[in-house]
């Protein structure tokens, strides 16, 4: 016997119904007959179902299985007005629901009929849709799902688990958060829902068990791009999400002229932003645009790099050959590190992820110096394997530091377990800005002679075919927190290609201000 409940025409339902499948019994009572007319074909196989009557005397009667021409009637009713519902389950959640319009009057020592004109399929529908959300938040306000009935009306008994996931997903990252929630009178939310990655165009499908399913409308995730360019003394913010990108604020930072470097704080409330021409580095609410605070240098300075708890800002002096570490909490030079004599006019700056350790770019003496953040002095002064190296990137794992060499146009790459090089890889010309992929697997260097890019696998640091293409004397490079995109500034191009690292093509470029230099992109976790 076939357990769908299929019905045609006029249909009477046969309730397995216990003891109470029986007419008017008591002096006084009454009965109900349940009819149901033109239901929807098809759908699941139902496991069981229910007559829920309210009323003078509420019951509710499980109908195990529906024998067709099998008249059954509920009795010992009390008489009034009655409304009538009937509900079908499958895979434990609700599935089909019908409601009898308007009330069923239950007269003593007779049965009533009550007529259902449909058995409908349920359905689900986003109630709350997701809107476009900052990457590294939840989307909010949480988003809804209803278990509704062909007119969209929520069916508030419903309590199914619905379970949301990615429909486009443009980046390929993964959604977080509790994907499966049961809903409460209807209506499932999710309060902590977030990808990963930025991306245009993202929607969410919804389902549950036999239901319908739905889809979401589109939505994007973004971040934020900071850009200092260095002839106007400008910042430029952009918010991006893929190839869609905008100018949300332009800062000017007449303190420090020709700024040369900036870098996030890692929940990306501030920017610390060097000066070529100024001893000073500007404190910026990356929100606001206002300047938070000025913190005096013995002299100028080059790159900044903050650790990843936030509290430290290492910042290279190239003429008086030191390193200033600025407190971020006080906004004030906590310590100044000098360089020893072999190693002198450091340039780039990076921080190892576990925070012990501080590799520069020297670029007069054709080093490497590595400080130790514990004692704030030099270690090691390993060579760069080139001449004249500019900027330093490390592996995520810290295992590698990669130095770019602009005059001998290689990549020496470090061991910092032994802090002694281990090899280097010829690029383009005039290679300046580095910048690792948050996997490890690529390093992403900006060849300032030949307006390129080279890609070397870090697996193997095997120099990958066909440089990108990017605008005119490309100078430094960030990628997004899963490393689906990489921004390059162009420095005499005025723009910011925007590469998708996927297919390693352009898929944007970007106007910006006078002379584009450091880029930077808030870290946050990346759960792809």
């Amino acid at each position: 016997m076939s357990r769908r409940w299929r019905v045609v025409a006029t249909l009477v339902l046969g309730l397995v119904a216990c003891d109470e499948a029986r007419g008017p019994t008591a002096s006084g009572a009454g009965g109900l007959t349940l009819q149901v007319v033109a239901a929807a074909a098809g759908g699941p196989a139902l496991d069981s179902g229910y007559v829920l009557l309210t009323g003078p005397t509420d019951t509710t009667v499980k109908a195990v299985r529906p024998v067709p021409g099998t008249q059954v009637t509920i009795g010992g009713l009390k008489p009034g007005p009655y409304t009538v519902e009937l509900e079908g389950f499958a895979a434990g959640g609700l599935a089909r629901y019908g409601a009898v319009p308007g009330v069923t009057t239950v007269v003593a020592g007779q049965n009533a009929t009550a007529t259902l004109p449909s058995f409908p399929l349920l359905q689900l529908a986003f109630k709350v849709q997701p809107s476009s959300v900052r990457l590294g938040r939840a989307i909010a306000p949480g988003v809804q799902v209803s278990v509704v009935d062909p007119g969209g009306n929520v069916v508030t008994r419903a309590t199914d688990s619905v379970t949301v996931s990615i429909g486009s997903n443009p980046s390929g990252c993964s959604l977080k958060g509790a994907r499966t929630i049961a809903a409460v009178a209807g209506v499932a939310t999710f309060s902590d829902l977030s990808i990963g990655e930025i991306g245009a165009g993202y929607t969410l499908t919804a389902g549950s068990g036999a239901l319908t399913g739905a889809t979401s409308t589109a939505f994007d995730v973004y971040t934020f791009v900071a850009v200092v360019n260095f002839v106007d003394t400008t910042i430029w913010v952009m918010q991006t999400s893929s190839s869609i990108n905008s100018i949300l604020a332009k800062i000017r930072v007449p303190q420090s002229p020709y700024p040369v470097s900036l870098a996030y704080t890692p929940d990306g409330s501030r920017l610390y932003v060097t000066s070529q021409g100024s001893n000073n580095v500007s404190v910026v609410d990356a929100l606001t645009g206002k300047l938070v605070a000025q913190v005096p240098l013995a002299g100028t300075s080059q790159e900044v790099a903050i650790t990843a708890d936030g509290a430290s800002a290492y910042v290279t002096n190239p003429f008086l050959n030191e390193l200033s570490v600025i407190s971020t909490a006080t906004n004030t030079v906590g310590a100044t590190i000098p360089l020893q004599a072999s190693s002198t006019s450091p340039l780039g700056v990076a921080i190892r992820p576990d925070g012990q350790f501080v590799y520069t770019a020297d670029n007069g003496s054709n080093d490497v110096a590595v400080i130790n953040t514990v004692n704030k002095l030099q270690i090691a002064n390993p060579g760069s394997g080139g001449t004249r190296p500019q900027s330093v990137g490390i592996t995520p794992s810290g295992a590698f530091a990669y130095v770019t060499n602009a005059t001998s146009n290689t990549v020496g790459v470090v061991n910092t377990a032994t802090n002694a090089p281990v090899g280097t890889v010829s690029v383009g010309s005039g290679p300046r800005g580095i910048a690792v992929s948050p996997d490890g697997a690529f390093a992403y260097v900006a060849n300032f002679g030949d307006s390129t890019v080279s890609v070397i696998r870090t697996s193997d640091n095997t120099l990958l075919p066909a440089p990108i293409i990017v605008g005119h004397a490309p100078s430094f490079i960030a990628f997004t927190p899963c490393g689906a995109f990489a921004y390059v500034t162009n420095t005499t191009s005025n723009t910011v290609s925007v590469i998708a690292t996927a297919t390693r093509q352009v898929v944007a470029t970007i106007p910006v201000g006078s002379q584009p230099a450091g880029i930077a992109i808030p870290r946050v976790p990346c759960p792809c």
